[in-house]
């Protein structure tokens, strides 16, 4: 019987392996043993399956390393869907493999399948790769390439008994009885070889194999550098310079960038690992992302190498999503592996640190270290001009409210003007995004149950605390962890959390005081001792805890994460005159921030959040704890402020955090608002036999206005790039002034041909909030799916070219203008909808609650209160 090698025995395999050390960018491959040799082929090969090589994943849906087979002449099996499909041998040898040999391997194989059937259980669908660290016989590799031609000339009979001679248990086949069966299987089964330039290539892509076999050092990375700098870089700068020393100068200092750049961004400061430079093989986990407008075929992405069917293929790339899903983290590995690959000139800029006087040009001259700017600006403009760059623009999100305007303009110029490039922007959602309408806009899935796990053994190098934690989240039953084991982040906090006090939190707002209260404390849970470090300031817990919401309240409101030496001491010492009993000095407070109490990290002159997602749950806390009679007023403006969205962080924090002020200020009005619209315009129809379909299409019309359209792609991107300039036309279609204005678009087939839509929606995307809570007020609606039959559609409005069919506002109107239609509009509109029943409810425990506090004696009784 087959027995695989299990997960632990693999990592003491990884553990205990030789690491030979590389010099000159070629991995030592002779100079494992055996086992780590088919070990590495192995994690190879399953790398590729899980992620990539889709010749594999097409053919294979799981691989073992077998354990006690290697007599049977293979190494790994391959399966799909439950069956063997094809093996791995790998041979490690110190000579190249002659003919011979291969043939006497395969033949050794396919004499133990006549004793067990289960290995071969259809030869016409079964693969054998062959593995060498040394290489192929020029015979061999001919033999491999023919192989069901070429191995039938050989005198296989001969062979076969030079086997079965060697290996006792295979003396029970008759050769003569079995030659044709035998005869047959070579003639059916695929053969194919990984030679060691192949598994030299694969090593350097997949880094986190390469570094548990081998010891790696930077010096290598001149030669990846070097390797840009022939392909791309020389060709440009002769074309567009001729002097001689000017060229050699910028390549110099191009070279010297990418350097620097490369080692800055192949690691990086976390929380979990306590602020300390971690390599980024260490903690990455590769995600996958979803391609958000094709809706008929999802195109999925994984992000564990630079795929040229990816950003290559799009050319501007948007990766979009809410805080702790990776964003930054997937940008500083895809630029790693763009340069490891040789796939361009790539460029990393964070975005919050562009403003008006600092614009992308000058950003790139003067990482350049410019002896001349004016003169380095001209020439950085025409090298750009001539393509082959590739630019990660990081956390569009993160420019502040003061520079957004002025960066968002230069960014969108200077990305029309260098259009011979590829670009990937990572952002939040913001409604200012609609200026880069013409990229194609990727999402973050969420982690899988399984995926999450391995993200916490990869954390925890598989320690004994990460599979504890493992075991105890597989017992714990409880929804509400979803939300934990989704986020890359969470899992990392939560990881953290874990070592400092082994218990898994029910609410977030819980989790991330653990968080914070275990990097506090800092116990050094290494060496096992209580030490807890002293902190400079002389703060306690809690007085931390106030000046940073206060800090994270104020920098928040202006969109600030960064800031300069002088910037932060400011919002300390506003934080500070908030709060007038906590004394302490400002240098000291900076210090822990970065070192004691890491939630701030240093890079450079600059103080960052280590997460803004940490920003916002401080920020979150000062709301709800500190600001008494304000807290209704604060959380209706954030909900209705200009791009609102910036805040959803926030908003989704302070519905845990004090869910009795939130149901007060912002879902008691909400509700009354809706459901005297529902007794207005739904009620009437309880009776109608579409009254499901009427009921879910006249909550979208609550929400928003509703429109479809022809699909243009050009006059499309011309619509989203105008809509800026359209504030009186997209009033007048709401019918109110704008105050807080969300636009989505999304795609549908309908007779083979795509059509559009559109929604305006003037205010938070509240719905989106209680179906994420997955709150009783939200009811799904299970759609029919049928498919989307033939509508004539009179257009009502035109938008600068785009002809719209606006859905009527008012219920009436659509039942009776598109009664026969009202199944696709209920098809092409998400299958959330309101409960009526639960809103009245909301509204009747908020009134109760309110009078019980009016009559509430809140004093002893009796107590006579005499001032």
């Amino acid at each position: 019987m087959l027995q695989k090698i299990t997960e632990k025995e693999i990592a003491e395999i990884k553990k205990n392996a030789n690491k030979p050390t590389i010099y000159n960018g070629n991995f030592p491959l002779n100079e494992l043993d055996d086992r780590e040799f088919e070990t590495l082929c192995y994690l190879i090969f399953k790398e590729q399956i899980k992620y990539d090589d889709i010749s594999l994943s097409s053919k294979f849906d799981n691989i073992n390393l077998m354990s006690g087979v290697g007599e049977k002449g293979f190494d790994s099996t391959l399966y799909f869907k439950g069956e063997i499909s094809g093996l791995i041998q790998c041979k490690k040898l110190k000579t190249r493999l002659t003919k011979p040999q291969l043939l006497k391997e395969i033949l050794k194989f396919i004499l133990y399948t006549i004793i067990d059937k289960e290995l071969l259980p259809n030869k016409k669908n079964f693969t054998y790769y062959i593995i060498t660290s040394s290489g192929f016989a020029n015979t061999t590799l001919t033999l491999i390439e023919n192989f069901n031609k070429k191995s039938i000339c050989e005198d296989v009979k001969s062979l076969c008994k030079e086997v079965i001679s060697n290996y006792s248990s295979l003396k029970q086949i008759d050769l003569d009885k079995h030659f044709d069966e035998i005869i047959d299987i070579l003639k059916s089964i695929n053969v194919c070889k990984l030679i060691p330039e192949d598994l030299q290539f694969l090593l350097q892509e997949y880094s986190n194999i390469s570094k548990s076999f081998f010891k790696i050092y930077t010096a290598t990375d001149n030669t990846l550098i070097e390797n840009v700098i022939t392909t791309y870089l020389q060709p440009i700068l002769k074309s567009v310079n001729n002097e001689t020393n000017r060229v050699e100068d910028y390549q110099f200092r191009f070279k010297e960038y990418l350097l620097r750049t490369l080692n800055k961004y192949s690691s990086s400061q976390t929380l979990v690992f306590g602020n300390q430079q971690k390599k980024i093989e260490d903690f990455y986990y590769p995600l996958t992302l979803s391609c958000k407008s094709e809706e008929e075929s999802i195109h999925k992405i994984k992000t564990h190498k630079f795929s040229d069917d990816f950003i290559p293929h799009y050319k501007k790339v948007l990766i979009c999503d809410h805080g702790g899903m990776g964003k930054s983290t997937i940008l500083k590995w895809l630029f790693r592996s763009c340069t490891i690959e040789n796939k361009g000139i790539p460029i990393f800029i964070e975005l919050r640190s562009l403003n008006s006087q600092n614009s992308i040009i000058k950003e790139i001259t003067n990482q350049l270290e410019p002896l001349d700017l004016k003169l380095e600006e001209t020439l950085t403009r025409k090298l750009i001009s001539g393509g082959g760059f590739i630019f990660f623009f990081d956390g569009y999100d993160e420019i502040s409210k003061r520079n957004k305007k002025a960066v968002t303009k230069d960014l969108s110029d200077f990305i029309s003007k260098a259009n011979n490039n590829l670009f990937v922007i990572s952002s939040r959602p913001e409604n200012a995004l609609k200026t880069f309408g013409d990229f194609q806009e990727f999402s973050i899935d969420r982690l899988k149950i399984d995926e999450s796990f391995e993200l916490i053994k990869k954390i925890g190098d598989n320690n004994t605390k990460s599979l504890q934690l493992i075991d105890q989240l597989k017992k714990d039953k409880r929804k509400e962890l979803t939300e934990f084991l989704e986020s890359p982040l969470l899992i990392s906090l939560l990881y953290k959390k874990f070592e400092h006090r082994e218990n898994i939190p029910i609410q977030k707002q819980e989790f991330y005081w653990e968080v914070f209260e275990a990097l506090f404390q800092a116990h050094d849970i290494i060496k096992g001792d209580r030490f807890e470090r002293d902190k400079e300031s002389g703060l306690t817990l809690h007085e931390f805890h106030k000046i940073l919401r206060a800090i994270a309240y104020f920098s928040s409101l202006l969109n600030q994460i960064e800031f300069n030496q002088k910037e932060l001491e400011s919002f300390i010492t506003k934080a500070n005159d908030f709060y007038p009993g906590v004394k302490f000095e400002s240098p000291n407070f900076i210090h822990d921030l970065v070192n004691t109490v890491p939630i701030f990290q240093k890079e450079g002159l600059k103080y960052k959040w280590a997460h803004k997602t940490l920003q916002e749950y401080f920020a979150a806390e000062f709301i709800c704890r500190d600001t008494k009679e304000n807290q209704g007023e604060i959380l209706k403006r954030l909900t209705t402020e200009e791009n609102s969205k910036s805040y959803y962080g926030i908003i989704d924090l302070c519905y845990d955090i004090d869910y009795k002020s939130f149901r007060k200020h912002i879902l008691f009005p909400y509700c009354k608002e809706y459901v005297k619209y529902y007794y207005k315009n739904i009620q009437k129809y309880k009776t109608h036999d579409s009254f499901k379909l009427i009921n879910n299409i006249s909550d979208h019309l609550f929400d928003a206005r509703v429109a479809l359209f022809e699909l243009d792609l050009a006059a499309l991107n011309s619509f989203i790039n105008g809509i800026p300039n359209f504030g009186p036309e997209i009033e007048e279609i709401l019918g109110c002034e704008i105050k807080s204005l969300e636009i989505s678009l999304s795609i549908f087939k309908k007779n083979k041909n795509d059509y559009g839509i559109l929604k305006i929606n003037n205010g938070f995307p509240l719905k989106k909030l209680l179906i994420n809570k997955k709150s009783c007020l939200i009811n799904f609606h299970k759609r029919k799916n049928k498919e989307i039959k033939d509508m004539n559609l009179e257009f009502n409005k035109t938008i600068d070219k785009i002809n719209f069919y606006f859905i009527p506002n008012c219920i009436d109107s659509v039942v009776r203008k598109h009664i026969n239609d009202l199944e696709v509009f209920d098809n092409i509109l998400t299958g959330y909808c309101y409960n009526i029943k639960n809103f009245e409810k909301l509204i009747q425990e908020v009134k109760r609650a309110e009078e019980k506090e009016k009559q509430t004696d809140f004093f002893f009784p009796g107590l006579e209160m005499n001032y």
